[in-house]
Order: C-alpha cells, then structure tokens, then sequence
C-alpha cells in the first residue's frame, strides 16, 4: 500500500471513530420520564390544587399536572362530546396519582429542575405532607477525571509520548462522552495495553510477538466482551476508539514521512534495532504499574456504591410508591399509551360523520375511513357518490402528532411523545432510564484482569528461579 493511500485510509478512519464517539455521546441518569423529573406528594392538609400552587410560587410554571390538563385534540365541528368512562381522557388520570392513589404526581421539565429542592423543602414543611422526587442519582464526574490523571501518569512514564497520546485520545474522548463507570474503567485497561503497545510499534515482528501480546490482547478484548452485559454500544464504541487511536498513530507517522521525503530531508527509513521479541513491555520495574491498576479499576466500584448520589427526598428508596412511568416492552401495559390516545383522537375527529350510537373494536380502527355521500344532477338524473373525507392512516397520525407539538399548555401528551411514539407504560419502582447493568461484575472482573497478568508475569519469573 503506497503511503499515500495509507494516509487517506487512517485518517478516514480515526476521523470516522472519533465523529462517532461524539455522535452517540451520552451522560447517563436516573430518572424515569426523559426530560423529565417526576415529584410525588401526599398530604392529609393540602389538596392537588394547594399542592400545585406551590410549584407556580416557585416558578414552576410549565409542571405537568392534572389540574392544567385540557382536550388534547377536538372536532371543530362537534368540540363538546360526551365521554364514557373508558375513554381515553378518564384514563389519562391516572399518570397523575401512584398505583396505590396514595400520592399525587407531578411532572416537571429538566429545564426547571432546579427549583424542585425549593418546592420539596415548603411541601415537608407542612404538617402530616411527605413529598419525594424520583431518583437524582447521576454518575459523577470523578470517573473520566480519574481517567485523565492515569493517561498523564502514563504519559508522563512513556517514553514515545505523542504515540501513546493518540493512541489513547479517543479513549479519552470516549470516557467524556459516555462518562459510565465500565467504560472509564475499561479505557484506563486500554490506557495500558497502549502504555505496552506503543513500546512495540514499528520493531519487527511487532503483530506477532507472543511473548509481549499475553499482557496486552486481554486489556484489549477483556473490556470489549464484558461489557457486552451492560451495553452493547459501548462494546462497539471500545473497539472503534481502539481502531481510531491507532489510526491517528499511523497517520501522524505517514505524514511525517510525507513531510520529511518533500523537504528531502531524508532519504532513508528509520529501522529499530531491537526487533519486538528483544523488548520485554513487563519488567520488574514496571510491573507495579499493572498491580496499581487493579486497584485504580476498584476505586470505580467503590465510587459506585458512595458517589451515584440519591434523591432529593425524605422518603426512604424502599418505600418509594410505584409511580408511573415508562417500562420495557415485556411489562404489563397498565396506563394508556400513545396508541391508545391516537385510537381516541379517530374516534373523536371521525365522531360528526358516524352515527350515534355507534361502536367499534380498538383492534379494528387503523384503516378505517369516513365517506359523505354526495348527490349530482348527471344527465337530469340525480347519483350518488361517496367522498372519502378522513381516513385513519399514517397521514391522520402526523397530524394528530403535529396537533400535539401545537398544543400551547403543559400536556401530558406532550411528554409521552418525548419517550416514543411506541412506548409503553406502568407503574414501577425501577430507579431510572439509564442505570448500568451487571455493574459490580464487570468492575470486578475488570480488577481482576490486570492482577491476574500480574500473577503470570510473577510465577515465570519464579518458574526460572529468580526472585522479583
């Protein structure tokens, strides 16, 4: 491969990785409505409209709540229409209280969130009146912080400094975008096998020296296969960080020599004496760094259990209500969905064209379409045509859904839009949107991979009878 198109292919490659570490960066919460943070109230002296009042004292103005609910969608021809009691508007009540009717809920924008300590701190000051707020717990930002301090221990340690920093840029990048306990953890194993890498790079026999490659593949994939059990994009996400770091190494190394063969500064190619397998990366001189590292990846999980924060609430998590909120596809749908709304907007819009006392299946109302009949004089006869005048298709769907964009007050609509047109929902105790699964496990293993190279390098050392 010409070093030109070398060139091209890295930098394409690196710029790719990075674009999308940025693209799909997320800060993880806790908090069950996207966008949204859920308070609930109780209260044996105050009632729903008191309850409400304080929240406009503090300037919560945009809080979504039964009291400021109105008719999402109306017929501009029938705007009044009697409502049984399964409808959809009747339902919709019961987002507003928790499944024992103990509490009643309020939804407030993440926007005015910083109002709500204000708002829980006057609610409990009232007699007999427990107010809470759903889990506040966020991931802090310690973690890529820590990440930082080893990547400039490390770099300050190497000896070939700019290749070990853009082998590990977006590594850094990646523990920034997504700042999660397994991935900061999981850079800071990458931050090593890079440490060890770039000590290799460009000997012979660099690719396939088994003797170096024992300490540095399990940093590598170890990361990549563990946290497949708390998010798969961030599995893939590593490997691209990896893939770009050394992309970036390639790149920056073709346009020196690019650079060097236009100015004719050189005419040869530098070659490393000490071909890989003569280069030892673990070293009785560096071996603390891999058993610094065990313990480094521990802290993560001890900021884990102290430092994820709770909520701003004088209700213990154990007796947190079940509140509604969004639940995964699995769970029993026991509140109306948006699917449900859009069912009762047809029947709504449809309802002048229909005859009263009319009925039909929810099953069976997407495709239905209303026709008026029209009557012309063809030929001094008088025919009849029907004219379809409104038909539940894709079509009534997005105007329903821009209907709700429209709507000039807090509707509740409004937040269900935000969490997906096909999300479903319940009641639920879970503590958030975006907690990190099998979290202790991974943190643990990841401890352990770094100690266990450690335990390898120590027992070859003693297998040929020296002494650490």
């Amino acid at each position: 491969m010409n070093a030109s198109r070398k060139t091209l292919i890295s930098s394409c490659l690196a710029l790719f990785s990075l674009l999308f570490i940025f693209l799909t960066k997320s800060l993880p919460e806790s908090q069950l409505w996207k966008g949204y943070k859920t308070v609930y109230v109780t209260s044996q002296k105050l009632s729903e409209e008191n309850i409400y009042s304080v929240f406009l004292k503090k300037g919560l103005n945009k809080t979504v709540s039964r009291i400021n609910q109105s008719v999402p969608v109306f017929s501009g021809i029938a705007p009044v229409q009697l409502q049984s009691k399964d409808s959809y508007l009747y339902k919709r009540n019961s987002f507003f209280t928790d499944k024992s009717n103990s509490y009643f809920i309020y939804y407030v924008p993440q926007n005015q969130s910083d109002k709500i300590e204000e708002v829980l701190t006057e609610l409990n000051g009232y007699p007999e009146t427990v107010a809470g707020v759903d889990g506040d717990a966020v991931f802090p930002w310690i973690c890529p912080i820590l990440c930082l301090i080893l990547a400039g221990y490390l770099f300050y340690k190497t000896k070939r400094r700019l290749n070990f920093f853009l082998s590990i840029l977006p590594f850094i990048l990646f523990s920034f975008a997504r700042p999660l306990y397994t991935v900061c953890a999981a850079c800071c194993l990458a931050f090593a096998a890079d440490f060890m890498a770039v000590n290799l790079y460009g000997r012979k026999n660099f690719l396939n020296d088994l003797k170096n490659s024992v300490f540095i593949v399990p940093l590598i994939i170890i990361p990549v296969f563990m946290m497949v059990f708390s998010s798969f994009l961030n599995s893939i996400l590593f490997i691209f960080a990896f893939a770009g770091g050394w992309a970036l190494v390639i790149c920056a190394e073709e346009l020196s020599l690019l650079y060097l063969n236009y100015r004719k500064i050189s005419s040869f190619e530098f070659v490393y004496i000490k071909k890989s397998s003569s280069v030892k990366v673990i070293n009785e001189k560096n071996f603390i760094h891999l058993a610094f590292l065990s313990g480094f990846i521990l802290l993560f999980l001890v900021l884990s259990f102290f430092l994820t924060g709770k909520a701003s609430s004088s209700i213990d998590s154990s007796d947190r209500p079940f509140l509604p909120g969004p639940v995964s596809s699995g769970i029993e749908n026991a509140l109306p969905d948006l699917r449900d709304f859009m069912d009762w907007s047809w029947l709504t819009m449809s309802f002048p064209y229909r005859k009263l006392g009319e009925t039909a299946e929810a099953d069976s109302l997407y495709g239905q379409s209303v026709c008026v009949s029209e009557y012309k004089e063809v030929s001094g006869q008088i025919t009849q045509s029907l004219n379809k005048v409104l038909t539940y298709d894709s079509s009534f769907k997005a105007s329903i859904y821009d209907k709700i964009e429209k709507i000039n007050y807090p509707a509740l609509e409004k937040m269900m839009l935000r969490q997906g047109k096909n999300t479903n929902y319940s009641y639920t105790k879970n503590g958030g949107i975006s907690s990190e699964k099998s979290l202790g496990l991974i943190l643990i293993f990841f401890s352990l991979t770094p100690l266990a190279l450690c335990l390898y390098f120590a027992a070859g050392k003693l297998r040929n009878g020296f002494s650490l």
